[in-house]
C-alpha cells in the first residue's frame, strides 16, 4: 500500500482557521499603529505652522489673521497637510494670540476618534479633543 504524499483537508482548514485568529487580532493593532502614524503629520505641522507665526509676530509685530500670510496654500477650511490626512485652521481672539487647530480628514477622522482635532496656542499649550496626553507623546 502506498502513502499519499500532501495535505488532507481537515489540515488545510485549521491552518486558514489559525492565520484567521491570529489576522483578527492583528489588524486592529495594525490599524491603530497607523493611525498614531498618521497623527505625527498632524503634530509635525502644527509645529511647524507656530514656528511661521511666530516668524511672522517677530516682523510684524502681530500674528496673521490668514494662514495664506505664511505663504502657504490654503483653502476655505484651512491648509491641508502633505498627505492630506489633516486641515490646519487659525483662530484669534485678538492679533497678540492665536490658537491652530488640526482637524482629521478622510480615513484620519474614523481611525483616530479617540483624539479627534489637536490645538496648539502661542503659548506653546497643546490640546486634543481626547486626552491630551496619550495625544501629543
Amino acid at each position: 500500500m502506498r502513502r499519499s504524499q500532501g495535505f488532507t483537508l481537515i489540515e488545510v482548514m485549521i491552518t486558514v482557521a489559525v492565520i484567521a485568529i491570529l489576522a483578527s487580532f492583528a489588524y486592529p493593532s495594525y490599524q491603530n499603529y497607523m493611525a498614531k502614524t498618521y497623527r505625527t503629520e498632524g503634530k509635525r505641522e502644527l509645529v511647524r505652522l507656530s514656528n511661521l507665526m511666530e516668524q511672522y509676530f517677530l516682523d510684524s509685530r502681530k500674528y496673521p489673521t490668514d494662514l495664506s500670510k505664511l505663504g502657504l496654500v490654503t483653502s476655505s477650511s484651512g491648509f491641508e497637510t502633505e498627505d492630506g490626512h489633516y486641515v490646519i485652521s487659525a483662530s484669534q481672539t485678538t492679533v497678540f494670540d492665536y490658537t491652530l487647530k488640526a482637524s482629521p480628514q478622510g480615513v484620519q477622522a474614523t481611525r483616530d476618534s479617540s483624539c479627534g482635532y489637536l490645538t496648539l496656542d502661542n503659548l506653546g499649550t497643546k490640546g486634543a479633543q481626547g486626552s491630551v496626553a496619550d495625544c501629543w507623546r
